[in-house]
């Protein structure tokens, strides 16, 4: 008897973020994406997407955040949010409170794309329990990129600014210690929400718990903020009035944000729903033991996920190094093809290469082949400079490492192609092209790698998976 997958209960967000108060149809601050970016974030999210349906992740973990298919839309996230935290910082900021608190931003980046991850393998199925086809599931996850990508990342960008003034505030006022109080203030207008209003105006110490919890932002686009102002010039606040208003203001789910992003080293709140509500719930990491020393969740220190970002800074930085290398080429040498932003993958091809595939046409026709696979291995990831090999010598340059492309239609001749490229030719490595996959074809590559010959190899298709051997 067919039975009905269970599926994870899906995230209901949009209460989270959509608010019809004056403060938030008028926005104070605004998530300008060029076409190229808004590009970006949805080829990065289909690749995923494709990635998810094509391996049938029903419950994805840590592991499928760290895969080459998913880490382009972590990383497309994460720069949008880091945009949107260094818009709000000023030069006087500490460095050490920059860091933690950018650290931070890389965190919630990684709990919101795990969260767009798990809903994406939560639509493999229907209604009537049976896989999806792929052009409903394709069809089907669009609306989680439209309301994750588009609505949610706008309200993010904003308030990784708004918590970032604050945060940066905090650590002001932390220079001054208790000389001061602190009064909270809001924008004063006609656009300032109801349930913020009675806290204007509230007066309390530094060290009181009221600015533990009710420290501005109090909400997507708040606009509220704080001042020191001088002992005995305002009338102090009654803590407990004060707190009573605070959690009035921040009731439902606006509590989430009950929360000083100064005092707590975090742009975002952690109790926002993309984090799971205790470390035994953590689908990413699995059911595990309290990672942080205070026994209590705290997500921002797990060293998991900490180990995850570094994993992603790594390969930003990864990308940027490939990209100055790109750039570097000689144009006068080298034609340039393709860079890829997500991966740091590209492709250049040498002028004389060039020159050589247009004296026959059968020259043009190989050249236009071996394009075709050097394009697909730059976006893969591959650095490929394509080469003139007139003079008989391999084709390519793979990851700076000679390479010779191969195209064949079955097992045959795969052992022979191979010791050719590496000992006529001299080549490193062997980059096979095969028409469909076999199982023959697999064992004989595992020949190749008992005779000490490496490279990569792939079956033709739409959603092309190339194997390193």
């Amino acid at each position: 008897m067919r039975t009905t997958p269970t599926r994870a209960t899906p995230l209901s967000l949009d209460n989270y973020y959509e608010c019809k108060c004056p403060e938030c149809r008028e926005n104070c601050v605004e998530l300008t994406l060029t076409q190229t970016e808004e590009s970006l974030i949805l080829q990065a999210f289909n690749r995923a997407a494709r990635f998810i349906f094509a391996n049938k992740i029903t419950a994805p973990n840590a592991d499928t955040l760290s895969d080459n298919h998913v880490k382009p839309l972590l990383n497309e996230i994460t720069t949008v949010l880091q945009q949107g935290f260094k818009a709000g910082i000023s030069a006087e900021m500490p460095e050490g409170m920059k860091n933690y608190l950018s650290r931070s931003v890389s965190v919630f980046s990684g709990a919101k794309t795990f969260a767009e991850l798990r809903q994406m393998s939560d639509l493999l199925i229907g209604e009537n329990g049976l896989a999806k086809p792929f052009s409903t599931y394709f069809k089907d996850v669009r609306a989680i990129h439209n309301s994750y990508n588009q609505n949610y990342l706008k309200a993010e960008y904003i308030f990784a600014t708004q918590s970032a003034q604050m945060a940066d505030k905090w650590a002001d006022f932390e220079k001054y210690g208790d000389r001061y109080l602190l009064q909270y203030r809001t924008a004063f207008d006609d656009r300032v929400r109801e349930q913020h209003r009675p806290l204007h105006n509230t007066t309390l110490p530094k060290g009181d718990s009221f600015w533990t919890e009710y420290f501005p932002p109090n909400g997507w686009r708040c606009r509220c903020t704080a001042v020191q102002v001088r002992r005995g010039k305002y009338t102090e606040s009654n803590s407990q009035q004060a707190q009573a208003l605070g959690a009035q203001a921040t009731e439902g789910k606006q509590n989430i944000f009950r929360f000083n992003p100064g005092k707590q080293g975090a742009i975002f709140p952690e109790n926002h729903p993309y984090f799971p509500k205790n470390c035994a719930t953590c689908q990413m990491f699995g059911k595990q033991e309290n990672l942080s020393a205070d026994k209590k969740k705290n997500c921002y220190q797990c060293t998991k996920m900490l180990e995850a970002v570094k994993k992603s800074n790594a390969e930003n930085a990864k990308i940027a190094e490939y990209k100055k290398e790109y750039n570097s080429l000689n144009p006068d040498v080298w034609k340039k093809n393709y860079f890829d932003e997500q991966t740091g993958g590209y492709l250049a091809t040498e002028h004389a290469r060039i020159n050589q595939a247009k004296k026959s046409k059968k020259e043009g026709a190989v050249f236009n082949k071996e394009q075709k696979q050097c394009m697909l291995l730059a976006k893969n990831g591959d650095r490929v400079r394509h080469i003139n090999d007139s003079n008989g010598g391999f084709d390519i340059y793979l990851n700076n490492t000679a390479a010779e492309l191969k195209c064949l239609s079955s097992e045959l001749n795969i052992e022979n192609e191979a010791l050719n490229a590496t000992r006529k030719k001299k080549a490193k490595l062997v980059v096979f092209e095969f028409e469909k996959e076999t199982r023959q074809i697999h064992t004989k590559i595992k020949k190749l790698i008992e005779l000490k010959i490496h490279g990569k190899y792939w079956f033709k298709g739409v959603d092309v998976k190339i194997y390193d051997f």
